[in-house]
Parts: structure tokens; sequence; C-alpha cells
């Protein structure tokens, strides 16, 4: 059997970029009246609420959900009129979607069509209806298919004419066999929806399982041989295997509890044991269970010929996974015995990394997701379009690169990077590189990612390089006389700021997005904003003890406490090199302190020593700052790889929080009111404060943006050079003095910082980045 894997994908969540394509699809549909009808079969999960974990009735839902937030709408199939051999084809569809048969097919809305029950029908025996339907209509038909093996030749007749004459697209959960089975089907008709594990899945490790296999299914021979000599292995050896016996589909699975079958019962049976078996051996099929057995917390073990295909979905054997010889009963058992003395460490590492990675691009959300982006696509395709924006929703949620988020200042990015030379009609989004075949359009788009770096450099040194000035300007020099001290406050305008920035961004670029908490609870966004808050009320205070370089520097070696807590938030490890860079950094830190002179009294509070470059004090706060400035980053990355959310959304919501502490703060210290006098009496000081926040706001933007069209790498070396920049303005403004020892410290620190850098960038592949 022949297993292709090189022309399939499973995109992650977050590189479908569902609210970009919601945007392009309400500009092309403008009102309700003009929008594609979406005809969904089982849109309220129908028979599949009897299909073992739910899996295909909780797809459908969510996806009625999607369709809901996303102001489309998604009608099921006609109840009052049953679908028949005589069905007229034409009429029924029509008449679902509310379009007067007797208008020309010009004029009609496209219609389209998901078919999730594909055996519903003999469907060849339907073919002049379709040709009749699809001649006359602007419809397109969009088939799921799950199990690819047949039963009859008038099963195969079916649907090898409905995939090959009919659908405009195949969602398949086995697509890499699809040329076993169907002829002259092309892979690019094909798009990859494995199975996928139930949202109420319980997410936590179950430390008092049984050590023993949990076996599961229908016990049938010839399509499970492994899984049959698992239920052998039960009736013998109980302190091996424990059984759960399939009660059969349909009436018999929703109606009895004795099976444990169905939803949360099913899950909740199966986290009494460490071990879950899970495979298809005879026909190679990833089923469920691939997924559902580490969803829940047990260690999935598999055989050999799962492993390519588990790894073509970011799952690796012996980290995700166990693979075991499963040929014979004998050979079963010794394979449990030796797993079973597996260290305990061991297996929990297992168990919580394939959990992760299941709970990032594995649940029934997901593939949700993706059947709606397929369907808004067809949509799109089905309206007159450049041939770039065609190509670009053809490969949308096939191609796993990231396309650009919407840039904050649209003039600027029309006049320096949208090439207007091309037609009149501008896409919103521009298409992603690949999408363009000809040379002249390859150059065209790579002048724009181009200019797009260059905006992107200068955008973020002019914002945080003035930031920076701003700070300290702020912190360490008098206001007439008057200095200002409250580090809050501070902390309060910006966030302030920055919210009502990311709100109003919401709201222009995604304005059919309703702006709720539909992703992490809101105590997640709470810890991200406490942490977020401290961190910058550290970096504030810092400067009433330590001058602002002597900052800058330290803040360029956060890599330290960033590694230590990758390791204990989130359980990384890292190679030797970068515990030796880490040094290195180390020690030019600490040449720079050897050789730093301060000799400007004014860069120093009446809090701190003259002379001194640090105190105790202000060491202790920048590692205060430093420490929670390393949490926040890790325990973000956490929430973004869990839930799907969009930057800004994130944006919104952690400034929210942050203004509602640092204004409760502000209000029950008796605070507020003398800040808000400050800025009265001293004019100068709003406008400071006013431009710093301003600088934070517009810096995040840009931080985003870049992180997500160039990638992590290249945005710390532009922040790497932010930094090295911020040094030497800072002493040309306020007349920080640096001995050479400390000027070769500094050389020293930053050269650790750009190997690191450069080590990431040889090892990182071209173009596959990440929002993180």
């Amino acid at each position: 059997m022949t297993i292709n894997l090189t022309s399939y994908t499973v995109c992650h969540p977050q590189e479908l970029y569902l609210d970009n394509l919601v945007i392009q699809y309400h500009n092309k549909f403008t009102s309700k009246e003009s929008q594609a009808c979406f005809l969904i079969e089982n849109l309220d999960g129908g028979s599949w609420w009897s299909y073992v974990t739910h899996e295909f009735a909780e797809i459908l839902t969510h996806l009625k959900q999607l369709s809901i937030e996303s102001n489309i709408t998604y009608r099921p199939f006609p109840e009052q009129t049953k679908l028949t051999l005589q069905t007229n084809l034409k009429k029924y569809f029509l008449d679902a979607c509310d379009i007067d048969t007797t208008l020309p097919k010009e004029k009609q809305r496209p219609i389209i069509i998901l078919l999730w029950d594909v055996n519903r029908l003999l469907w060849h025996r339907m073919r002049r209806q379709w040709e009749d339907l699809l001649s006359t209509t602007r419809t397109r038909l969009i088939v799921f298919v799950d199990d690819l093996h047949f039963t009859s030749k008038l099963m195969f007749n079916s649907r090898q004419f409905i995939f090959q004459s009919v659908a405009t697209e195949i969602l398949a959960t086995y697509p890499y066999l699809f040329q076993n089975y169907y002829t002259d089907i092309s892979p690019s008709k094909i798009i990859w929806v494995p199975h996928a594990a139930s949202t109420l899945t319980n997410r936590t490790i179950n430390e008092t399982a049984e050590n023993v296999l949990f076996v599961s299914g229908a016990s049938m021979r010839d399509w499970y041989p492994c899984r049959a000599h698992g239920f052998d292995v039960c009736r013998k050896r109980k302190d091996l295997a424990s059984c759960l016996n399939h009660p059969g589909y349909g009436p018999t699975m929703m109606k009895s509890n004795s099976y444990y079958y169905g939803g949360e019962r099913y899950f909740s049976y199966m986290r009494k044991y460490v071990f879950g078996l899970g495979t298809c051996v005879s026909v190679h099929y990833a089923i469920a269970k691939l997924f559902e057995i580490p969803a829940n917390g047990l260690v999935l073990v598999t055989t050999d010929d799962m492993v390519p295909i588990l790894k073509s979905l970011h799952l690796n054997q012996d980290e995700h996974f166990l693979t075991i010889n499963c040929s014979s009963i004998s050979s079963l058992k010794n394979e449990i015995i030796r797993i079973q003395n597996m260290s305990k460490e061991n297996l929990t590492q297992i168990r919580q990394k394939s959990q992760e990675i299941v709970y990032q691009r594995h649940l029934t959300k997901h593939r949700a997701e993706l059947i709606h982006v397929r369907l808004l696509s067809q949509a799109l395709l089905a309206t007159p379009a450049p041939a770039e924006g065609n190509i670009q929703w053809e490969q949308w949620g096939r191609n796993c690169r990231p396309r650009p988020v919407r840039w904050f200042i649209v003039p600027l990015i029309h006049l320096f990077i949208m090439d207007t030379s091309e037609g009149t009609e501008k896409e919103r989004i521009p298409p992603p590189s690949h999408s363009i075949s000809s040379s002249s359009s390859s150059t065209t788009f790579s002048r724009r990612r181009f200019f797009k770096l260059i905006f992107s450099f200068f955008g973020l040194q002019i914002s945080y390089l003035l930031w920076g000035l701003l700070q300290e300007r702020i912190m360490t020099r008098p206001f007439d006389g008057e200095k200002f001290t409250n580090s809050q406050f501070l902390v309060f305008v910006n966030r302030c700021l920055a919210m009502i920035l990311a709100y109003s961004l919401l709201k222009i670029f995604y304005p059919t997005k309703k702006l709720t908490s539909s992703g992490p609870p809101l105590y997640r966004y709470g810890i991200i904003s406490y942490a977020n808050c401290m961190s910058t009320w550290f970096q504030y205070e810092s400067l009433l003890y330590i001058s602002f370089p002597v900052q800058v520097l330290a803040k360029s070696i956060k890599t330290i406490p960033v590694m230590i807590a990758g390791k204990f938030v989130s359980g990384k490890t890292y190679p030797l090199r970068q515990y030796l860079l880490m040094f290195l950094m180390a020690i030019g830190i600490l040449l720079f302190f050897m050789g730093y002179n301060e000799n400007d009294s004014n860069t120093l509070t009446a809090k701190k020593p003259k002379h001194n470059i640090t105190t105790f004090n202000g060491v202790f706060l920048l590692i205060c700052y430093l420490a929670f400035d390393a949490f926040t980053s890790n325990y973000q990355k956490q929430v973004f790889d869990r839930y799907s959310i969009s930057s800004l959304n994130m944006m919104f919501f952690v400034n929210s929080i942050s203004t509602i502490l640092t204004l409760t703060s502000l209000i029950f210290n008796g605070t507020l009111f003398e800040c808000l006098s400050f800025m009265h009496r001293h004019q100068a000081f709003s406008m400071y404060v006013f431009a710093t926040s301003v600088c934070s706001a517009v810096g995040q933007l840009f931080i985003f943006s870049t992180i997500e069209e160039f990638g992590p790498v290249v945005f710390t070396i532009i922040m790497t050079m932010r930094q090295a920049f911020s040094i030497i303005l800072s002493c040309l403004f306020y007349g920080h003095q640096l001995t050479l020892f400390a000027i070769f410290g500094i050389h020293i620190a930053f050269l650790a910082i750009f190997l690191h850098a450069f080590i990431q960038f040889k090892r990182s592949k071209p173009m596959n980045n990440n929002i993180v």
C-alpha cells in the first residue's frame, strides 16, 4: 500500500489566519443579501452524535459557532424535503438558499455545499441532475470522507463519481492513502482533515493511574489485529491490560451507560490507566484514538507504521508516543512489560508533551476552523477576482506559511509597500510569495518584503530609542526643580493608551469579530497583566538607583533569566552552546560594571550615593525586572500555543486588565491625584509621558507585525541593535562616561548576543515563522 505524505500538510491553527480571511470575505460580500449561501449537512451534529466520542458532531457544532462569530450564515440541509434519488437537486438547493430558480446563473449568489455523509445516496445514479446543477448555478461542492474503503462496487462507483466529477474539494481524514482506493483524483483537490480529540477531554495528568495498557474499540481481528491481541491479553493478564468493549454504533451507544462510550464518560474511564493503545495496522488509518489517548493524559502506544504519519502531525516517536511490536500475543505481553518498567519521570514527560501538542493542534475546534477556512475560500473563489487572489484563496489552509497582518499605518503601507501599479483592486492582505508564479510578480513581492523589513527596522528603532530616552528623562531629571518618582502612574498611562489603541485597531480591522474573551480564561490574561505591570514598574523604579546604560545592558542579557524561567516554567531544555553564550554574556556585563564611571550627578537621585554605579536596591530591582519579564514572555508563549488568539486580542485584554490593576492601586494608595496634579503643574512632564506611552504602544504593534512577517530571529537582531544604539544615545544626551574597560565589556556581551541570534538563524527553516 502506497503512503503519500509529501502532498499534504496540516497547519497550526494560528497559521490559518481566520480573522484575515473573514475580512476578505466581508470585503467581497458587503451585504447579507449578496453573501454566498452555505449549506452544511448535519450542521447540528445529526447522527454523528452516535459516533464513539462525538468527534464529528463536535466539529460540526463548532463550525456553526464559528459562522455566528464571523457574522456568516450557515444553513442546514432542508428537513422538510427528503433528499432521494428522485429529488430535483437544482430546485432542492436553490430553494434551500431562497434563490429564485428563474434567475440566470450570473445573477445568482454562490452556493457552497458541505456534504458530510458521502454514503447518503448512490450519487452516480444522479449524474444528470448533478450536471444540470453545476452548469446552471454557481455551486461548489465540498465532500467530507472518513474511511476510504468500500464494501461494494456500487459504493465505489458512487464515491468515485462524486470525488472525480462533482466535488470541488475533498476533506479527507486519510488523504495519504487516497490513490490506493480511487483513481484520477489530484492531490491538489484533497485537504487533510485528520481525526481530532474532543474539547471535552480533561487536560490533566492522572498521577495515580494504573500502570497497565488500556485497550478499547471493536475487536475485529482482520481490521485491528493488534487490538485483537490486546483483548486476548486482557482475558489472561489483568496486570498488563484492561479492555473496554465497543457497544456498536447508533442508539445503543447513545443510551447505554454500561459501556462508558460517548463523550466525557469515555474520557473519564480511560484516564484510569497510564497507557492507551491506538493503531490500525491493517490499513494504516490514523484513527481518532491517536489523539484522544494523549489528550486525556495517557501515553499513546502504537505500531511502527504510524511513525511517519504522526511525525507529519508534529508527534514524534519516544517524545510524544511509544511504539511496540504487536505481531503476536506473546510479543505484545513482552512489550507491555517493557514499557511498564520505563521510568515514571520519562513517562510523565511523554504524557505532558503529547497532551500539549494535541491541545495546540488537534482538537475538534481546530478541525472546524480549517473547514471554516476552506468554505470561505471556496466562496471567494466562486467570485470574479484577480489571479493573485485566486491563488491565495486556493492555498489558504493548505500552505502553512503565515500571512502578514494588517499594518496599523495604512497610508504609509500603501505609499511605501503596496505596489500601486498592479491593477486597481488592491487586496487588503497581500498574498504570500509562493502564490505568485511569474518572475516579475516574484520580484515585486521581494521588493515589497524588503521595504517591509526596512519599515519594520526603522519603526522599531525610532519607537524604542525615543521611548528609552524619554523614559530616562522622566525618571532621572527634575521638572522645574521637582522630580517625579511614581513609576506606577507611568505604567498606568502606558497601558491605558495601549488598550485604547488595541481596541481601535480591533474595531477598524476586525469589525465583525466579537470583542469577547473567547480564548483563554480571564485569569490567564490577569497573570500576564500582573507580571507585565510588575516588570515595567521594576524597570522604571530601577532608574532611580542605576543609570540607563546599565539597565539597557542588563536587559540585553535577559536570555539568562529567560532560559532559567523556560526550564522551570515550560520544562524546556537547552544545548551546551547556549549555556556557554550565557556565560560569555555574564563576563561582558561584569567587565562593563567594573569599568563604568558615572560622573553626572544629575542622573543620580537622592536615594543613590554619589559616584556609585549601583546600590543594593538598584541591583535588586533590576533582578526583579528581569525575572518578571522572563516569566511574562514564557507564560505568554504558553497561552498563545494553547489558545488560537490574535496578537491584537492579547494586547487588548492584557492592557485592559493592567489598566484596571494600576488604576485601582493608584486610587487605594492615594497617589492618583498627586500624579495628576504634577502633570498639571508641569506641562513638559505631560508631553513626555504622553510621548512615552505613544512610543510604547506603537512599538508593540511593530513587534507583533515584525515577528509575524519575518520571525523572532530577525526581530531579536533588530532589537539587539536598538539596545546598542540606546547606550550610545544615552551617553550622548545625558553625559554618561564609558571607560575602555566598559566598552570592551559591552563588545563581549553584544558579541555573545549576536552569536546566539546567528546560530538561531542558521538552524531555522526559511520563512517558517509563527506568531509568538
